[in-house]
């Protein structure tokens, strides 16, 4: 892992990813629960919604490309919500998704796939206020 797992040893959140790609979550679930985190893996949109109304998460995840509901409408639906947590986006497609999608559905910021650690820490420090 990067230098950031050194900072990050100590999380304590409630983490959210919600992606269609088993190794994509099983990497990125490695990544944060190496650091304290306590993730919970959805499979596609829809299963990411039924999760957020049922749990408090400090941050989301979210692939934007999945079958059943695609991650755009996830958020949105997710964002409907009384004080959501931040969604962070995770595609190997922000090239080619409009800015204006990505905020009108309330997605607050993106990690471009392949992630990294590095990537993905930065975002959590960025929008979640450490415990």
């Amino acid at each position: 892992m990067d230098n950031n797992k050194q900072d990050s040893n100590s999380l304590e959140l409630n983490v959210l990813y919600v992606e269609d790609k088993p190794i994509n979550q099983k990497v990125f679930a490695l990544i944060l629960e190496e650091a304290g985190c306590k993730v919970d893996l959805a499979n596609n949109g829809q299963e990411g919604v039924d999760m957020a109304k049922n749990k408090h998460y400090d941050i989301i995840f979210m692939d934007i490309r999945m079958p059943v509901m695609d991650g755009l409408t996830a958020s949105k639906i997710i964002n409907e919500n009384a004080n959501p947590p931040p969604i962070v986006a995770v595609t190997a497609y922000y090239d080619i998704i409009e800015e204006s999608e990505i905020i009108e559905n309330g997605i607050v910021d993106v990690v471009s796939k392949p992630f990294s650690s590095q990537n993905i820490f930065e975002k959590i420090y960025y929008w979640v206020q450490e415990k």
